[in-house]
């Protein structure tokens, strides 16, 4: 969440003070659940039976790459990776449960962003098709 704009100087100070008050519930919710968040495990998990679905369904011999908006594997690292395999066609699939501004929209406006950065790379049409 991003302050407006006269409160913006004031946007990293804000952060380390919610973060440390939040930081104790934090590190006993996740030692709840054995120590860590298990989504990444669980995207993985998704990701191989999306590609062993199609792969079954439909004989598409599919890779599929997992990109964090917040934490590793960040977005970009993702992106990297599209572009060192030389992947030129992309189905972007947010794994939120629903969609709000804060949770797909912020991944999706990531991707613009980087796609819009890179042309050169992913091309002067780069764009999303929503279907």
């Amino acid at each position: 969440i991003r302050l407006p704009a006269p409160l913006a100087p004031l946007q990293s100070l804000i952060a380390l003070f919610i973060s440390k008050r939040r930081a104790p519930k934090s590190i006993a919710a996740y030692n709840s659940i054995g120590g860590g968040s298990p989504i990444l495990q669980y995207s993985n998990e998704q990701a191989d039976l999306v590609a062993e679905s199609l792969e079954e369904r439909y004989g598409l011999a599919v890779k599929t790459y997992i990109g964090m908006r917040y934490w590793y594997p960040f977005t970009e690292e993702a992106l990297q990776e599209i572009q060192n395999d030389g992947i030129n066609a992309l189905v972007i699939v947010p794994l939120y449960p629903q969609f709000s501004i804060s949770t797909s929209g912020s991944s999706l406006r990531i991707l613009q962003e980087e796609f819009a950065k890179r042309r050169d790379l992913w091309g002067e049409g780069s764009s999303f098709k929503n279907k």
